[in-house]
């Protein structure tokens, strides 16, 4: 619906901690927000929609696709 979900990869260079999450960007008519969708993950590669209309995310570290329902 013209909203976003991002990958944050984490960080390997300096282990500040960061990364390793899904966001969830929203673009209103006259702002945008984003907030944290997904936590936990080892390393998140990519988010897709499936033809059905779950959202799909790959991790890379764990070698796993989850599957977030509608």
């Amino acid at each position: 619906n013209g909203d976003a979900f991002v990958a944050e990869w984490g960080d390997l260079v300096n282990n500040l901690g960061t990364g390793h999450i899904v966001k969830f960007v929203h673009f209103g008519s006259k702002h945008i927000s984003v907030g944290t969708f997904a936590t936990g993950l080892v390393h998140p590669i990519a988010v897709a929609v499936s033809p059905s209309g779950s959202l799909l995310i790959a991790d890379w570290g764990t070698g796993i696709v989850w599957r977030v329902f509608r």
